[in-house]
């Protein structure tokens, strides 16, 4: 889904990765910005994480190409981090 706010588009979209199997993301492309929530944790109830979703996700943030990337609960982190705790 491709939102506009005035002169700032806003994609909002599903991804495979660990957490949920309904996990969205939120894509700012002219800031450069994406919003995972939750979505690198494990699975719930026993936080276990499916290395081949978290690998999954790594490549679709890979492909989106963010700067900044906002996670759930934390502060702004860049992708290569994010994605180092993902997969790592």
């Amino acid at each position: 889904m491709l939102l506009d706010a005035g002169s700032c588009p806003i994609r909002v979209f599903q991804a495979e990765a660990p957490y949920t199997d309904d996990t969205t993301l939120v894509d700012v492309p002219g800031e450069k910005l994406l919003f995972w929530g939750d979505s690198t944790c494990g699975a719930l109830p026993d936080w276990m994480k499916d290395q081949g979703l978290a690998d999954k996700l790594a490549q679709t943030v890979t492909e989106v190409d963010p700067e900044i990337c906002l996670l759930g609960h934390w502060t702004p982190l860049s992708p290569e981090i994010v994605i180092f705790e993902t997969v790592g």
